[in-house]
């Protein structure tokens, strides 16, 4: 600690601070007359983060989300499924299905165009245990904390067994 101070000392004793000047009354480089469209500067930085999210992620023990965009025009609000499905059926196997959905959806504009974002968050299941299909070092953990649960009375030997016995049926076969 005491040479964390020493050194902040000599920092603020050296002097040698770097600071920038700059003339606020000049006006030869920069036209401050000139009008700015803030609404399409904001457009354009929202459509980056827009268009960085767009694809398959995964979230964690089973859940994913998958965010696709489409032209309004072309776009059904009744099936947004239509959007994201192609990413839902990369993850879903023979042997899994996907549930829990939840879908969201947002317009915005770009070159005169309205475009509709959606974004489906979804849970990755076996079929035959309907347990959730997980990393296997989100198997591990699940694993330790039902041994702790079982250690402290707070779930059953027959609740146990089961998960169990579900997690390595999954770990096998996905």
């Amino acid at each position: 600690m005491k040479q964390f101070f020493t050194f902040l000392a000599a920092v603020l004793l050296s002097g040698s601070t770097y600071s920038q000047q700059y003339d606020f009354t000049s006006k030869s480089e920069i036209n401050i007359d000139a009008n700015i469209d803030i609404s399409k500067a904001i457009q354009i930085s929202n459509l980056d983060d827009i268009y960085n999210e767009v694809g398959l992620h995964y979230i964690g023990y089973g859940y994913w989300v998958a965010v696709g965009i489409k032209d309004n025009g072309n776009y059904n609000y009744n099936y947004p499924w239509n959007v994201t499905g192609k990413y839902q059926e990369t993850v879903a196997k023979q042997g899994t299905s996907i549930v829990d959905e939840h879908y969201s959806k947002r317009k915005f504009k770009q070159n005169g165009k309205i475009y509709v974002k959606v974004k489906c968050t979804f849970l990755h299941r076996g079929d035959w245990n309907h347990f959730p299909i997980m990393t296997r070092s989100e198997y591990l953990k699940r694993i330790q904390s039902n041994k702790e649960l079982l250690e402290f009375g707070l779930m059953s030997q027959s609740k146990y067994d089961e998960e169990l016995r579900h997690i390595k049926y999954n770990i096998e076969y996905y």
